[in-house]
This record gives structure tokens, C-alpha cells and sequence, in this order.
């Protein structure tokens, strides 16, 4: 799920050796530091979305589909990593947990980084992302209106956040069921810290990726990651909330 620490660990996977691009999402104000994303497969991930009507704040609901284009692109893709890389190599995408299904078909064997973050964090951070972004498109003394209109609904985006939260974790829940224990980690990024090494030694000897160690601790900042106290969000969406988030806690 976005704004759940991908980005950190996209960062650690680098520094530690692993390609994960060679063009990466550059850096905005919501993530100063960077995505740490491959654009290639960021544009991917929108073209699919598009190809649903559809956007990254997809919710509950509507099952997404593709083609056999899109298969046919998924495979340039991974076929080219494959080629530049030496079959060691990796992409952060959140997007990506809402075609599940079609990359367990182009590469049932992938393993996967799987960190969670409570869904009152992620909703008050992505709020917090967009009434900034439009602030900063559109100038209170210019064109009040937007961000008071903004502030007006804040209720129902926040809800709309929380259904996207529910979609993203729920797709993580329903995936892991299709493969192996071993071939995934589920987490919550607030013990990035105290697993940091346990997360290393997985990768690098359950997994078998050859990679140089690099503390976590040294890319961790806390500012970053933020902390929200929510009111007002809808008590059938929080119940499913919790549901998904008591599932995801049962995972060590």
C-alpha cells in the first residue's frame, strides 16, 4: 500500500547492491528523498490502471482486468531485467498489488516485501499529501475555494482513502494464499528497525540474493514517516479495517 515505508525499503534494497532501476522516480515534496521507483514499470502500472478507467486510487469493489498486450509487455519487461541484471534484481510498486494475479503468471517465482502500516497512518498521510499538493497548485489568496472545498469533504475522502486501504491489503491477503510461505514477508514497517538484520538474512539466504549489508538505520528517519489520530471515518469501512488488519498482524 502506498505510503506504508515501500519507498525506504526500495532505498535499503539499492544501497545494499539490489538493481532495482535504472531510471528511478525522482523525488517530490511529499518524498523528499525520492520514490525509488522504476519508471518503467510506474508507467506500466498506469497503463493498466487507465486501461480500467481508473487511477492509483482505486477502492473496493471493481475487479480490474488486462490483455494479452499487457502480458505480452510484462514479459518485455521482466526479460529485459533479466537481461541487464543477471536475474537478480528487483521493482517497488504499489500499484502492482492490484494485478497480483498477473505477475504470479509472468513470474510465479518473485518474492515479495510486504510491509503494512495501520490504516489510520495511511489515510491521514495521504490526506495530508493531497490538501498540500493542491495547496501548493492553487494558492489559498488565489483560489480559496479549492482548499476549502477540500477541507469541506474531508470526511468522505478520508473514507475514500480507507476503502483504498482496504483493496490494497485485502489484494496482499488473497496473494499470499497463491504461493509459497517462503516466498514472501509481511511486516509492519514500525519494526523496519528492530528486523532490520532478520529482513537481510532472509533475503540474502532464504532467497539467495547476493547482496552487500547495509544498515537500515542509516537510511531511517522518522520524521518522515509521520503520526494521525483520525475522527469520522465510517464504521463498516473500519470494521473491514480491522478485520484485514488483525489478518495481517498474525503474520511474524
Amino acid at each position: 500500500m502506498h505510503r506504508s515505508g515501500t519507498s525506504l525499503l526500495s532505498n535499503w534494497m539499492i544501497q545494499c547492491g539490489l538493481d532495482m532501476g535504472r531510471y528511478l522516480a525522482g523525488a517530490t515534496p511529499s518524498n523528499v528523498l525520492g520514490h525509488f521507483e522504476d519508471i518503467e514499470f510506474l508507467e506500466f502500472h498506469e497503463k493498466l490502471l487507465r486501461h480500467n478507467e481508473t487511477n492509483l486510487y482505486q477502492g473496493e469493489g471493481t475487479p480490474l482486468e488486462w490483455n494479452d498486450f499487457h502480458e505480452a509487455k510484462a514479459k518485455s519487461l521482466v526479460y529485459l531485467k533479466d537481461l541487464l541484471s543477471k536475474d537478480q534484481w528487483g521493482f517497488k510498486q504499489p500499484r502492482a498489488a492490484l494485478f497480483f494475479p498477473l505477475w504470479l503468471k509472468i513470474i510465479p517465482d518473485a518474492f515479495y516485501l510486504l510491509p503494512y502500516r495501520h490504516y489510520n497512518q495511511i489515510v491521514g498521510s495521504l490526506y495530508n499529501r493531497e490538501y498540500n499538493k493542491l495547496a501548493r497548485k492553487n494558492p489559498a489568496e488565489k483560489v480559496p475555494a479549492l482548499q476549502e472545498d477540500f477541507k469541506n469533504r474531508k470526511k468522505d475522502i478520508q473514507n475514500s482513502y480507507l476503502s483504498m486501504w482496504i483493496r490494497h491489503n485485502q489484494e496482499v491477503l488473497d496473494h499470499v494464499r497463491h504461493i509459497d510461505e517462503n516466498q514472501y514477508c509481511i511486516f509492519p514497517i514500525e519494526e523496519i528497525l528492530s528486523r532490520g538484520e532478520e529482513l537481510y538474512d532472509r533475503i540474502t539466504n532464504d532467497w539467495n540474493f547476493n547482496l552487500n549489508e547495509i544498515p537500515v538505520e542509516k537510511l531511517y528517519q522518522k520524521k518522515l514517516m509521520g503520526s494521525y489520530e483520525l475522527e469520522g471515518l465510517d464504521d463498516q469501512l473500519v470494521e473491514k479495517a480491522n478485520i484485514i488488519y488483525d489478518n495481517l498482524q498474525k503474520f511474524k
